[in-house]
């Protein structure tokens, strides 16, 4: 029996004896958010169906161990997604391929980590690894030398060269670009 089945089983049970069939763990528990993994509103703030009253300290209690279990649950099934995804998705084709390339390049420009990106597109970290490298992707910015007095004329000649130290008293303007 996987984890996902445990869980759900687990949450199956304390349906059946702490909230004796009065909190259904899939609609009673409040809204649950799947991107950050955790409940929108706190326990306190949640009502009663039948009532329409706040539930009572035991039933808040109760509510609280069931919203561990069903976060529980809910990465496992993510997780078992994943996996599914990740077996069934075989670049099959040059426009698959070239199109999962742009999708991977753009991520690595802007700087996220092998890890982040498998978790986006769906391949492993060591197929990432293997197919792509940061270092062609990443870039240092390059420094531009300007003369302040070229800039107020609205000439923008960047200088191959550092200013020597005889002409330090000019002032310099140093620009970062990309």
């Amino acid at each position: 029996m996987s984890k996902k089945e445990e869980y759900l089983k687990e949450l199956l049970i304390m349906q059946r004896t702490l909230g004796r069939g009065f909190i259904d763990p899939f609609v009673d528990l409040g809204i649950f958010n799947r991107r950050l993994m955790e409940f929108n509103e706190p326990v306190e703030c949640l009502r009663n169906k039948y009532t329409g009253d706040p539930y009572t300290p035991y039933w808040q209690n109760v509510i609280e161990e069931m919203r561990k279990v069903f976060v529980n649950y809910q990465r496992e099934l993510i997780a078992s997604r994943v996996l599914i995804e990740e077996k069934g998705q075989y670049m099959k084709d040059k426009v698959q391929k070239e199109k999962i390339r742009k999708i991977v390049v753009s991520y690595l420009t802007l700087g996220f980590s092998f890890k982040e990106i498998s978790k986006k597109v769906g391949y492993t970290e060591k197929y990432l690894r293997r197919n792509f490298r940061r270092s062609d992707h990443n870039t240092t910015s390059s420094v531009i030398v300007l003369h302040d007095k070229d800039l107020k004329r609205g000439i923008h000649k960047n200088l191959e060269k550092l200013p020597k130290e005889s002409t330090a008293s000019l002032s310099w303007c140093l620009v970062n670009c990309n």
